[in-house]
């Protein structure tokens, strides 16, 4: 009744993916090819007597005759309802009993969301999460000020950020100049593991070409302050990396970079700016998490990470390692 294809065609994966209600740039042909240079990357479509009903991205690593997968984009469907068949046919493919793979559903939660999801047997809540879940969305409208959805804190820095002769642009991506702020960032926080690996940002550049966008403030001495890396997918802009200086810092150019990036994203053909995730449940986030809710936006919750497995040791193992490394 059910067909499992593995798709090797770019043209054919975005011919599927077009179709789909929940797509995310993490399900998108040329983010494979950014970790098929770590990972076994499988993309599988399910149809059902010839109609399209969903697909998976999933990388892979295996060991020991285990298998340990991951697909950040969770399953992309045409109706929320296929999914028990999509990820019952996946078991053609994988043996589940040696198998766990972790899906990143983008999918908003809700009480019906969350009751389907909870339907499908042994597709589990992570143990253990890399994410939190949460996310903060803006509508990029140019008829509405964005500073009128500002914080009263986030509007007071931005006011004084404006004191400071700042220069902002849009445009291509490349790693010295990113570079540069990240590492002084890196340096500044005293956080070896946020260090950017060069060959692997090089990779994102050549793997998705002009979807790689940077945001830059510059001081009155055309010096960076601070810098973002957006990763665009359709009229979508994700907020992907981030980095400020010292001086930037004290200029606050962060509050100036943001403001600019709501206000002329438009410009670009972007009606969407995902700022990235907040994780609530951290006392050293809520640094980070005040500063992104203070720019307003929809504060969303995912449906976020579940594993599929079944074999409760394999998900415990595998949870449990993705513990060790978050440490």
């Amino acid at each position: 009744m059910f067909e499992l294809i593995k798709v090797e065609d770019k043209e054919e994966w975005n011919k599927y993916l077009s179709q789909c209600i929940n797509v995310s740039v993490f399900s998108t042909w040329e983010w494979g090819e950014f970790k098929s240079n770590s990972f076994e990357v499988i993309r599988l479509a399910v149809l059902k007597k010839e109609r399209f009903l969903g697909l998976a991205q999933i990388t892979l690593k295996s060991k020991f005759g285990l298998s340990f997968g991951w697909a950040p984009g969770g399953i992309n469907f045409i109706n929320q309802s296929d999914l028990p068949s999509i990820i019952s046919s996946l078991e053609s493919y994988f043996d589940f009993r040696r198998t766990v793979v972790r899906f990143s559903f983008s999918d908003e939660y809700s009480s019906n969301s969350s009751y389907l999801f909870s339907q499908v047997n042994d597709l589990k809540p992570a143990l253990v999460k890399v994410n939190s879940g949460f996310s903060i969305k803006h509508a990029i409208n140019i008829e509405t000020p964005v500073l009128s959805s500002f914080s009263k804190n986030n509007r007071y820095y931005y006011r004084k950020s404006l004191k400071e002769e700042l220069s902002f642009e849009i445009k291509s991506a490349e790693l010295e100049e990113f570079s540069v702020v990240h590492d002084e960032m890196v340096a500044i926080k005293g956080r070896s593991d946020l260090q950017l690996s060069q060959s692997e940002f090089q990779l994102l550049l050549d793997t998705h070409s002009d979807n790689v966008k940077m945001a830059l403030v510059r001081n009155s001495r055309g010096e960076i302050l601070c810098a973002s890396i957006l990763i665009v997918f359709s009229n979508v802009a994700i907020y992907y990396l981030a980095g400020s200086t010292q001086e930037g810092r004290e200029r606050h150019a962060s509050f100036f970079m943001v403001h600019e990036l709501l206000t002329n994203l438009n410009e670009f053909g972007i009606s969407d700016f995902d700022f990235g995730g907040i994780t609530p449940y951290k006392a050293d986030a809520a640094g980070v998490n005040r500063f992104k809710l203070g720019f307003g936006g929809r504060l969303i919750e995912y449906i976020g990470e579940r594993d599929y497995t079944k074999s409760w040791f394999l998900r415990a193992l595998f949870n449990a390692y993705i513990g060790y490394i978050l440490r």
